[in-house]
Formats: C-alpha cells, sequence, structure tokens
C-alpha cells in the first residue's frame, strides 16, 4: 500500500493489488432514468462510486453492458461477459480482466458509501475467499472478490444460475467471508451509507433534497 494525500488533511491508504470495478451495467428501469448519469450534489452516481473507489485501489474501471454515452467514454471501461446475464457478468468480466489478486466490487448507486468504510473493507481481503458485506441483507454488490474464485464463479454461471446469493450461499464456509456492521467497530458507519437507489428519482429526491 502507499499513502494518496487527499486535501492538506486526509490521508488514505492505496491497496496496490486491488482493482476497482464499478459495476452499472443495470438498465435503471426501477429508477426511472439512467443511475449513472444522475447528479447528486454535483457529480454523478457513477462518478462518486468511482472517485472513492479508485482513492483506495491501485487502478479502478468500469464495467458496462452496453457502449455508454458520449459523457461516460472518458472513464476506463470494460464490458459484461455477454454469456452472462445480471451483475455476474460485471463481476466476472472484471476478474477476467484484472492483473490484480482482488476485484474490489461496488454498484454505481451507492453515493453514501464512506471511505472510512472501503479502507476498512480492502483490509479483509482474502487470497482464497470472497469477503462480502451483510447489512439487513446480502450485498454482493459490495465485495472483494479474489482473482482465483474466476473458474469457480464461471463455472456456477455455465449451469445457467446467475444469481451472485446463491452462488455465495453454496460455497464452502472456508471460501467466503461475511462481514456485518457489527464487524466494522466504527460507530460513524451506518446502515444508510448502502442505500442503494432502485426505486426512482422521486424517491430519492424527496429523502435527500
Amino acid at each position: 500500500m502507499d499513502q494518496a494525500g487527499l486535501g492538506c488533511n486526509s490521508v488514505i491508504m492505496r491497496f496496490h493489488d486491488i482493482t476497482g470495478a464499478v459495476i452499472c451495467g443495470g438498465q435503471s428501469k426501477r429508477f426511472g432514468s439512467d443511475k449513472r448519469l444522475f447528479k447528486y450534489k454535483g457529480n454523478t452516481f457513477l462518478d462518486i462510486s468511482f472517485q472513492k473507489l479508485n482513492q483506495i485501489c491501485h487502478k479502478t474501471l468500469c464495467v458496462f453492458r452496453a457502449p455508454p454515452p458520449i459523457s461516460l467514454k472518458n472513464y476506463p471501461h470494460i464490458f459484461d461477459d455477454f454469456e452472462i446475464e445480471g451483475p455476474m457478468a460485471g463481476i466476472l468480466s472484471a476478474l477476467n480482466c484484472s492483473k490484480s489478486p482482488y476485484v474490489f466490487v461496488l454498484p454505481c448507486d451507492v453515493p453514501h458509501i464512506s471511505i472510512d468504510f472501503l479502507k476498512f473493507f480492502a483490509s479483509l481481503r482474502s487470497q482464497e475467499k470472497i469477503v462480502i458485506l451483510y447489512t439487513d441483507r446480502l450485498e454482493p454488490l459490495i465485495g472483494i472478490y479474489p482473482k482465483s474464485i474466476y473458474k469457480m464463479l464461471k463455472a456456477f454461471s455455465s449451469l445457467k444460475n446467475h444469481s451472485l446469493k446463491l452462488f455465495f450461499h453454496d460455497l464452502p464456509v472456508s471460501k467466503k467471508v461475511l462481514v456485518k456492521l457489527a464487524d466494522v467497530g466504527n460507530e460513524k458507519v451506518t446502515l444508510s451509507e448502502f442505500k442503494n437507489f432502485n426505486y426512482g428519482v422521486r424517491s430519492f429526491v424527496d429523502q435527500y433534497f
């Protein structure tokens, strides 16, 4: 790791062995518009996730399902594994393309997630285990996936089952770590950090504006 200064009083640890992957291939049907482009406090949802992840990872990529709009083309990006449906396609592609031993996966719609949490979570990486967050439910899109798990995940997907939650459930204990908020040990990290926004612009505006 090295230290990357962010402002005069802020020092953030960067993990050289982790590639960040912002999963942004969803169609935003429930949200009602392209979540990636929705602006919150002057920045798009995608940019917030990308910049936060990029502060702690050696390299960060966006994973798209289809060619992105012009405004997003300058982000370093790759595309889903097109043989697969859903977010598993993005994770498989990131694992396959990454030259790092770990991939830190984050969705594009968690604007309140904190750098404190991301640093803590990155420190839990394990060579042979997937590290997944559990809030009030399993959060497979907030996780650290070792590159070594790629073949197992790809084989699971070949069975035409693209459920990340089922994959995680079926993994042996030796291959997974479930992290609950109580494990974080930081009272500043709360459940609200991990709320994603699938239920429309109106609900988001009502709650945060």
